[in-house]
C-alpha cells in the first residue's frame, strides 16, 4: 500500500466519530513545513473566495441536475466534507474569526448530506462515495441524531456501517498480511477496535479469523 492512512477520534455530543483520512506519507520535516506554509499564506481574502466558490458549488442546480440520481448523495456529502475542511483552516489560521455564514451554510449543508445518505441506507442500499463509507455514515448518524431533522432508525445504521466496514477491515487486513508493517497494524487495531468497543460488534460479525485477531490484540483471552 503505498499511502498511510491516519485515524481521528472526535468526541461530539458525547459520540466517538471515527474520522479518517488518506495522503501519501511524508517526512516529518516536510509535514511540519507544509503546516507552517500553509499557516502563513492564509489569507482572510483566500479564504471567503473558497467559501463562496464551495457556497456557490452547493446550491448550484445545474450541478446537480447534471449528477445522476445515484451519485447525488455522494456529491453533497463530498461538499459537506470540503466545507468542514475550510472551517478547520479557519480554525487553524492566526487571528482569524469563523463566519457565521459558513457555519450556517455548513450545517445546513451537513444535515442534506446526512439525510441523503440515510435516504441510501435506509433502503438497503450501500453507500458508495470517495474515500470511508463506515466514517460517512457514522458522521451522518451523528449529524441526525444532533439536529433531529428525521427519524432515525438505529438498526438501519447499525446494518449499514455493518456492511461498510467489513469490506474496509478486510482490505486493511490483506494489506496487512502482506507487509506487516507496524502503521497497517496500527490502523487495523484502530478499526476494529472501533467497530467492536463503539458498536459491539464481534469478531465473527466483522469476518476476521481467531488466529489474526489474536494476533492483532495479543493482550485478549
Amino acid at each position: 500500500m503505498g499511502k498511510m492512512l491516519f485515524v481521528v477520534f472526535l468526541v461530539v455530543g458525547g459520540a466517538v466519530v471515527l474520522m479518517f483520512l488518506v495522503q501519501d506519507p511524508k517526512p516529518v520535516s516536510e509535514v511540519h513545513s507544509a503546516e507552517a506554509a500553509s499557516s502563513d499564506s492564509e489569507s482572510p481574502s483566500e479564504l471567503k473566495k473558497e467559501f463562496e466558490d464551495l457556497r456557490a458549488e452547493s446550491e448550484s442546480t445545474l450541478l446537480l441536475a447534471q449528477t445522476p440520481p445515484s451519485r447525488r448523495p455522494c456529491l453533497v456529502y463530498t461538499q459537506y466534507t470540503k466545507m468542514t475542511k475550510l472551517k478547520e483552516r479557519y480554525v487553524k489560521a492566526p487571528n482569524l474569526f469563523i463566519p457565521k455564514e459558513l457555519t450556517e451554510t455548513l450545517e445546513e449543508l451537513g444535515i442534506r448530506a446526512a439525510e441523503q445518505v440515510y435516504e441510501v441506507v435506509k433502503r438497503g442500499q450501500p453507500f458508495e462515495c470517495d474515500g470511508w463509507s463506515s466514517a460517512a455514515i457514522e458522521e451522518s448518524a451523528r449529524i441526525l441524531g444532533e439536529y433531529r431533522s428525521v427519524v432515525v432508525n438505529p438498526d438501519v445504521i447499525r446494518v449499514a456501517y455493518l456492511a461498510a466496514v467489513r469490506p474496509e477491515i478486510k482490505a486493511v487486513l490483506i494489506d496487512y498480511q502482506e507487509n506487516h508493517l507496524s502503521d497497517t497494524a496500527n490502523f487495523a487495531r484502530l478499526l476494529i477496535g472501533h467497530a467492536e468497543d463503539v458498536w459491539g460488534f464481534t469478531r465473527e460479525d466483522l469476518g476476521i479469523t481467531l488466529r489474526l485477531h489474536r494476533e492483532l490484540f495479543p493482550e485478549q483471552p
